[in-house]
């Protein structure tokens, strides 16, 4: 006659103040043996969260009464090369949920032994939700669920002992780009082309708007309305105007002004009832002034990318999907479509937030130095861009000049990860 090891697994949190189970997960039920535990059978709760597992007590070993104690699982898929060496595939594997331990009960001789209602750390949420995006938590009691890979361990070793070397003076520091290009060319970097560039393809590439459909002049636009500002530094509202001039293909952008409105009121009141009229500068004003209104924008276009494109869409973004399908996916088969690119995500994001999120519950967004901007103020630019991003119907955009390259790019690639996603679902489905 087989023995029964039963209970419940809940989520840590409660849910509007009810207990929360936790389907689908893939419980190992082990005999403890200080250190050398062995395997007595497997399990999985059903969707209430309950489990009952059957066991022989006498494979705890001869003359060995078994101390029950539970292994909690998760899937993990990874991308392994195929034994013909061509090409890979997708293996799912269970690896034992982090920070978890399990009550041990010793010498279980009862038929039925029940654990009870079972708490585990799943992938909480950092309450309260205070930040912009909901994020995981991870403080002193709650581990990080996934470490980086091996591979990647390796190469942040080394890029860390690089950095080293350059903060003792044993290497200069390598120029970035702008600096570079300044050095091989001087003034390279404050030509309008370079502007354009940048506005298309650079870490923040910004989609044009048309003035009006069938017109061949576009903007795009930085507004500080309603944001509280430090009252030392200058950041009025921009905008900046492009015309698409025929080039023999798509047509190509080029800067033709800018517009320039400034606060006239209290700037760190965020009283935009004293806003100066727009001023328009446009190459013809000189080069140095000229240079001047774009370093402006310049600025903007910093501040806001880092906040909405660098740490909205690239971190906060992703992990607010991360974090639901870890909780609530396990079974499904588009969970090996997603976590093999989740992998290692929310360490990279919580190792980031030293830089870009200061210590608040995740909540307190830094502020770059030199600008205008307030805590407030970028929490606040944040939320804005956080808004706008929906990937129900997503595409990238099309592009809209030859110059374009970030849209070409982006469109080469949804085409590829497209055809991968339908192949998964034609060989999984």
């Amino acid at each position: 006659m087989p023995s029964y090891a039963t209970g419940r697994i809940l989520f840590e949190q409660d849910v509007n103040g009810v207990a929360k189970p936790v389907h689908n997960l893939d419980l190992q039920l082990l005999d403890d043996d200080y250190g050398h535990d062995t395997l007595l059978a497997s399990g999985k709760t059903d969707m209430e969260g309950r489990f009952r597992i059957a066991y022989d007590p006498k494979d705890a070993g001869l003359f060995d009464v078994p101390d029950l104690k539970l292994a909690v699982l998760l899937p993990e898929t990874l991308y392994t090369k195929k034994a013909t060496g061509e090409g890979l595939e997708l293996k799912r594997v269970l690896i034992p949920l982090p920070g978890f331990e399990s009550p041990v009960a010793t010498d279980v001789k009862e038929e039925t032994y029940d654990f009870g209602d079972l708490r585990v750390a799943l992938y909480e949420y950092i309450e309260p939700a205070d930040g912009p995006t909901p994020r995981l938590l991870v403080d002193d009691t709650h581990v990080l669920p996934q470490t980086q890979r091996a591979g990647r361990k390796l190469a942040l070793t080394e890029k860390i002992a690089e950095v080293a070397t350059y903060k003792l003076g044993l290497k200069p520091w390598p120029l970035p780009l702008t600096k570079k290009m300044e050095a091989e060319k001087p003034g390279s970097t404050q030509t309008d082309e370079f502007f354009v560039e940048m506005m298309l393809n650079g870490f923040n590439p910004v989609l044009f708007k048309r003035e009006r459909t069938g017109a061949q002049r576009y903007y795009v636009d930085w507004s500080w309305k309603g944001q509280i500002q430090d009252g030392v530094h200058y950041a009025p509202d921009t905008r900046c105007f492009f015309d698409r001039v025929d080039d023999g293909k798509l047509g190509k952008f080029v800067l033709t002004g800018i517009e320039i409105a400034k606060r006239v009121g209290d700037y760190t009141a965020g009283d935009d009832s004293l806003m100066s009229p727009p001023k328009m500068y446009t190459p013809e004003c000189g080069k140095e002034l000229w240079d001047r209104v774009k370093r402006i924008v310049r600025s903007n276009y910093f501040v806001f990318g880092e906040a909405q494109t660098h740490l909205g869409g690239t971190h906060l973004n992703v992990e607010q999907y991360i974090v639901p399908v870890v909780r609530n996916l396990r079974a499904n088969p588009v969970v090996s479509l997603l976590t093999p690119h989740f992998y290692g995500t929310v360490d990279i994001n919580h190792a980031a937030d030293g830089l870009l999120v200061k210590e608040n519950g995740g909540a307190v967004i830094s502020v770059p130095e030199g600008s205008a901007a307030v805590v407030a103020t970028i929490g606040s630019i944040l939320r804005a861009g956080m808004r706008q991003m929906n990937w129900h119907g997503f595409s990238p955009r099309t592009p809209q000049a030859t110059n374009d390259r970030y849209a070409h790019a982006a469109n080469v690639y949804w085409g590829v990860l497209t055809r991968y996603v339908d192949y998964y679902f034609a060989e999984h489905m």
